[in-house]
């Protein structure tokens, strides 16, 4: 018995899979009829793409091009009649259904053809891109002046690159398996060479030969931008790093445009590109910021920039600024002369990881004057923001703040600060585990919890111009704002408020307050996550909120939320 149940067992288990797969094509033939029309589209977007390089071959009477890939062109030729084949059988099988015709079988075919013909384009696909160029392609070109090669599968240059004699812009982005560029040491007029997203262990040291390049894109990430997009972002992770050559960069005097994930070369090579005009470096030694190289004039052409000094952002994907004009740094003491210069222009200042206390740093006084975008992470000794040492006028320009992981910081900002910031319109605060207010009320407050005196607080702007707000991880907040506070941002749409384990409220609430039931009247986005305490919006009475067109709202472990947050105009 034992026997007929092994053999049983293992028949149902070798059946089961082809059983099943079976019953798929039946079951699912719509889906996949659908994704084999998509497929197909890309398949003929593919094909057009080639017929058009191998209309040009033909122009020039290279019919090695020609006869290497007609083969290929005639099997896209036959795909595309059975697919036409599959897409009239849907016709049949519709017409069946509607007149109450058993199809069950075409159902079936349909399915199990359009599965086969899928695995048959993604194998053309495979095939399409481009592995290998014939040496004299190009010897016939030598008026070219653009050479675009982007995400084909050739491991080195053809030696009829050579012939490129007037080529300006040569594009290998994205070219996974190239390994030999040295002959670009040829094109003498070159002044812009794309090799993002390509393999590249080491930048070749025939690049010397140059001399006219104003544009090097050396970006060796998956995710990195175009050169011709003039990116202002551009992400750091990379696992295989573009290696300058000592001296190599250098050479490079006319270089306008340089973009870099990993410099590990001698800082003092990009002191030399005096021409620079955009500078998107990961340096990897940080010690650097404290290396003087000689001229107050140092990339005086230099309009856009992103340098990053600090390795963890690189080894955790974290993007370069998109907001242009950025320094990422985390030391704030004892800085050359270059980087503060640099500060004077900066727009978007991100500073990561410092020990000093708050007011310890060598900035220049006129820094926080034109910032944009301003992120504080991992400050372990600040305890507040100084507005006492900034100077009139700091960080009226401010767009965009995040103050994460800082864990002594009791308050976010003193009111001298938030009276100047009347252009803010996103804040982030998050993990700050000794934050008690984020908007000033009274000194007292900060020591004693006590009941805040509305009479206290002035109209501030920033409220006016708020319009993203996300609080996380701040454990010792027991509500947000002040009704009068709340009351002043017209403009805020989007409100996230997680992991608080003391947050009572959003809104703090007095009695002798008259009610105010349209607090936020433009909320599209409202975010209420792992709040156990939290009882109602308001505190400590119990209103009900009005929002008239909410997009997107989540409340979710709030176990003592009242039901009635949400009013009659919102939906939970």
């Amino acid at each position: 018995m034992d026997i007929l149940t092994n053999i049983a067992g293992g028949l149902v288990q070798n059946l089961w899979v082809p059983i099943g797969r079976q019953c798929g094509y039946l079951i699912f033939y719509k889906s996949k009829v659908s994704k084999l029309q998509s497929k197909f589209s890309e398949l003929d977007l593919t094909r057009k793409d080639i017929q058009q390089d191998v209309d040009a071959a033909v122009n020039q009477r290279l019919e090695e091009v020609t006869n290497e890939v007609q083969s290929w062109l005639s099997d896209v030729e036959t795909v595309e009649k059975e697919v036409d084949s599959i897409v009239d059988r849907i016709k049949d099988t519709n017409k069946g259904l509607l007149e109450c015709i058993p199809v069950v079988f075409l159902c079936y075919r349909l399915g199990r053809d359009s599965a086969n013909k899928i695995e048959t384009i993604d194998n053309l696909l495979k095939n399409g891109k481009m592995s290998r160029i014939p040496d004299q392609f190009f010897s016939q070109l030598g008026s070219l002046l653009v050479l675009d090669l982007s995400a084909t599968s050739i491991s080195a240059l053809p030696k009829s690159v050579s012939c490129l004699t007037n080529l300006k812009a040569l594009k290998l982005e994205c070219c996974q398996s190239l390994r030999d560029v040295s002959r670009i040491k040829e094109l003498k007029k070159l002044e812009i060479l794309d090799l993002g997203q390509t393999q590249l262990r080491f930048f070749p040291k025939e690049a010397g030969f140059l001399i006219h390049l104003r544009c090097l894109d050396l970006t060796a990430t998956t995710a990195s931008k175009t050169l011709a997009s003039f990116v202002v972002g551009i992400p750091y992770k990379t696992d295989h790093s573009t290696k300058v050559l000592a001296n190599i960069l250098s050479k490079l005097g006319s270089l306008e445009q340089l973009f870099m994930d990993n410099f590990d070369a001698d800082f003092g090579e990009l002191a030399r590109l005096t021409q620079l005009t955009h500078l998107f470096v990961h340096v990897e030694n940080s010690a650097n910021l404290s290396l003087e190289l000689g001229s107050s004039q140092l990339w005086d052409k230099l309009t856009n920039f992103c340098i990053c000094f600090v390795p963890r952002i690189r080894n955790h994907s974290h993007s370069l600024s998109k907001h242009g004009r950025t320094l990422h740094m985390n030391r704030t003491k004892d800085l050359a002369g270059w980087v503060k210069m640099l500060l004077e222009r900066t727009r978007s200042l991100e500073l990561f990881d410092l020990l000093l206390s708050s007011g310890d740093t060598d900035f220049p006084a006129t820094v926080f004057s034109n910032l944009e975008h301003l992120r504080v992470d991992g400050w372990t000794k600040l305890t507040e923001f100084c507005g006492e040492i900034l100077p009139e006028g700091a960080l009226g320009k401010l767009r965009d703040m995040s103050v994460v992981s800082c864990p002594m910081l009791r308050r976010l900002m003193p009111r001298e600060l938030w009276t100047r910031m009347n252009q803010l319109k996103k804040l982030t605060v998050e993990d700050c585990p000794e934050m008690l207010q984020l908007f000033p009320y009274t000194d007292e407050m900060v020591e004693e919890k006590e009941k805040p005196s509305s009479s206290t607080l002035q109209d501030l702007g920033v409220f006016q111009s708020l319009r993203t707000l996300h609080v996380i991880s701040c454990p010792r907040l027991t509500y947000l704002f002040l009704l009068k506070q709340a009351d002043g941002m017209r403009w805020l749409e989007e409100l996230h408020v997680e992991d608080c384990a003391t947050l009572q409220g959003i809104v703090f609430y007095q009695d002798n307050e008259e009610d105010h039931q349209r607090l936020f009247p433009l909320l599209k986005k409202l975010r209420l996550t792992s709040l156990p305490e939290l009882t109602d919006f308001y505190y400590p009475v119990t209103l009900a909120c009005y929002w008239p067109s909410p997009e997107y709202l989540e409340i979710s472990s709030c176990p003592k939320l009242q039901p009635r947050l949400m009013g009659p105009q919102t939906s939970h």
